[in-house]
């Protein structure tokens, strides 16, 4: 990710990882092997928590020029909305996990902040699975010879579905 944000630049300015020390990796590393072990213990259930960690160790280590990302995004928070999707995704044999998903991250994105602005999210469920589904057959019908293009739409799908709302100051 260091390597992506360090060759990507919006109006001349450049993204980039971390403040070089190598202390982001570390807790990155440290989260990634404990959240795995603890998510395969609770059978699941801290898998959202995780990944909301690694999320705000990414975020929080991003910065576009000298201004940094901040992600306000809390653990119960996230562990909350967990609980009360478990049932319905049992219920519909997995498909609520679509909008449960939508749902995280429009949460994720409400809480990025930048230089006062805070990110937003315009993706539903319906729109995840149909992106899901338009992944699946266009990697299957083309024996994944597809998949530059894939990857290429479902970034596209989402930056079309993000804005950042405040005051941002660009010098």
């Amino acid at each position: 990710r260091k390597y992506l944000l360090s060759r990507t630049s919006w109006r001349g300015v450049r993204f980039r990882l971390g403040d070089g020390t190598g202390s982001e990796a570390k807790r990155y590393a440290f989260t990634l092997v404990f959240g795995y072990m603890l998510t395969v213990v609770t059978l699941g259930l801290y898998a959202s928590v995780w990944t909301n960690r690694m999320h705000g160790i990414l975020t929080n280590a991003s910065a576009l020029g000298t201004k940094n990302f901040e992600y306000r995004g809390k653990d119960n928070e996230v562990f909350k909305m967990t609980l009360r999707a478990m049932p319905l995704i049992f219920l519909t044999f997995g498909i609520y996990y679509f909008w449960f998903l939508a749902k995280l991250h429009r949460y994720q994105l409400d809480n990025t902040w930048f230089d006062g602005a805070h990110g937003e999210l315009t993706i539903t469920g319906g729109e995840l699975l149909q992106l899901v589904i338009l992944q699946i057959c266009a990697l299957t019908f083309t024996l994944g010879l597809a998949f530059p293009w894939v990857t290429t739409y479902s970034l596209r799908f989402y930056l079309d579905r993000v804005r950042f709302v405040g005051p941002i100051q660009f010098h």
